[in-house]
């Protein structure tokens, strides 16, 4: 592998990191989050949802596959929402509520604002439906 080559993975490795993390901050702004490695090639973002008025929590989780080919560093994005306690709602409609919503690859640092837009927007939904049954 060429000198420019090598500079060119690494530089996009930087950049998807720094995507990674501004994604993250922008999730912190307005959920409690928690970043956990959960393997050498994978780790897990994860926005707490609290919603008092329904007595319910719901965990939504972007977690993170990196594999490393001659292209660089490519990172696979795989979204899924978990009820923790409270209502009993759909988490396969959810999960795939935040997959249509994010994709499935890190957008640019400038997009990065999509996962807690969709956090968002799926929070409301929830508030907007109430309880169940």
């Amino acid at each position: 592998m060429a000198t420019s080559d090598l500079l060119h993975v690494v530089a996009r490795g930087w950049d998807t990191a720094l995507a990674i993390a501004e994604g993250m901050r922008l999730l912190e702004q307005s959920f409690i989050t928690v970043e956990a490695i959960q393997s050498d090639e994978r780790m897990a973002i994860t926005a707490m949802l609290l919603l008092p008025t329904l007595q319910t929590k719901v965990k939504a989780a972007f977690e993170l596959g990196v594999t490393v080919g001659h292209e660089g560093v490519e990172v696979d994005v795989n979204s899924r929402v978990t009820v923790v306690y409270g209502e009993k709602y759909d988490e396969v409609k959810m999960s795939e509520f935040l997959k249509t919503r994010v994709g499935e690859e890190v957008k640019s640092i400038e997009k990065m604002g999509v996962w807690a837009e969709a956090v968002r927007e799926l929070q409301g939904r929830l508030l907007k439906r109430g309880r169940k049954g």
